[in-house]
């Protein structure tokens, strides 16, 4: 997703305001659960995104949706948010603020792509593979693709792991295609 100066901006505020009131801690996961929320329910994107909703049902539907245990300020933000009607990048500024917050605590976020699903070992040894290699700690977002066909890819910032079956099989098909030198 793109991050607009506004994100950056509003996602900076936010985490500069929980570490006055020594709450960043707890901003994670009510982020990640409103993130993950908004990803998966397009009616409540265009919920928030309708212009003919009025600000106070916004405010009231996030408060439902924001986790008891996050800090006020959490709630706070969004009320902002709605306040200066910046609900259409609210999901940019989730984004940015995990991502600003893994960078404060040392994390880096690796998207990981396998042919069939992985086990919770298989993560593990995967998420401690990716650390030892990056040499931060190292959170995996785990999607599947079938037409890997074995296999996984990894990107972990601009670095890509590909342990895939289907560029092994392309590599191959390419020595193979070239013509012999004898």
């Amino acid at each position: 997703m793109k991050h607009t100066r506004a994100a950056r901006a509003y996602a900076k505020a936010l985490l500069h305001a929980a570490k006055q009131e020594q709450s960043a801690s707890q901003l994670r996961q009510p982020l990640e659960n409103l993130q993950r929320t908004l990803e998966s329910s397009e009616p409540l994107r265009n919920f928030l995104a309708n212009p003919m909703i009025a600000p106070s049902a916004k405010q009231e539907a996030l408060r439902r949706l924001v986790d008891e245990e996050a800090p006020p300020i959490a709630l706070a933000f969004l009320t902002l948010l709605i306040e200066r009607k910046r609900e259409r990048e609210l999901e940019a500024v989730l984004e940015e603020a995990l991502r600003q917050l893994d960078e404060a605590e040392g994390v880096e976020r690796a998207e990981v792509v396998s042919a069939a699903p992985l086990t919770e070992r298989q993560q593990a040894a995967l998420s401690d593979a990716l650390t030892k290699a990056v040499g931060r700690r190292t959170i995996l977002n785990v999607a599947r693709d079938p037409s890997l066909i074995a296999g996984f890819t990894a990107r972990v910032g601009d670095t890509v792991y590909d342990g895939s079956l289907r560029t092994q099989l392309e590599r191959i098909r390419k020595i193979l295609s070239q013509p012999s030198s004898a």
